[in-house]
């Protein structure tokens, strides 16, 4: 499986500038509130790209980001964000850049219970009160989880861009 794993500053600043995107933040633990759980990873794909990148701010697994950095290359090098619940990434965003956020939820119905892996699964119930639960999963599974959402949306993204170009 390819994948791209980005966890210094210099991988960032390599990074092409991308058009539109599905943007995903894997916070800490999936069961906390998103403003009381810190965003560990952030999965990132163009959507006409083949493959996405991985953005580690606080894993186990890897080096770490500076988030305001992070933050600041995703509003100046994507045009659309597309993500599964808008208003949850209104905490991350300024006020500013609310309108490069799209909700996917709102351009059709979507069946993610087939996402998951069975590691995530093992992990969830095992160290489900555990503030860190997904810096223990592995990065690439992770990764793997977010591919397979992105393939269950991105017939809706690109219903969504083809209408509204």
């Amino acid at each position: 499986m390819a994948f791209y794993i980005i966890e210094k500053q210099s991988q960032l600043d390599q990074l092409p500038k991308l058009g539109d995107c599905f943007i995903r933040f894997i916070y800490k633990n999936p069961n906390y509130h998103p403003k009381l759980s810190e965003v560990s990873l952030i999965y990132i794909r163009d959507i006409s790209h083949h493959k996405g990148y991985i953005l580690c701010l606080s894993h186990s697994e890897s080096l770490s980001l500076v988030k305001e950095n992070t933050f600041s290359w995703l509003i100046n090098n994507t045009e659309k964000l597309f993500v599964l619940n808008k208003k949850e990434y209104l905490y991350f965003f300024e006020q500013d850049y609310h309108h490069k956020l799209h909700d996917i939820h709102f351009m059709g119905q979507l069946n993610l219970s087939n996402t998951t892996t069975h590691c995530h699964s093992f992990y969830y119930n095992k160290f489900f009160d555990s503030p860190n639960v997904n810096t223990l999963i592995p990065i690439s599974k992770h990764y793997e989880e977010s591919e397979n959402i992105f393939n269950v949306v991105i017939p809706l993204i690109s219903n969504f861009s083809l209408n509204n170009s």
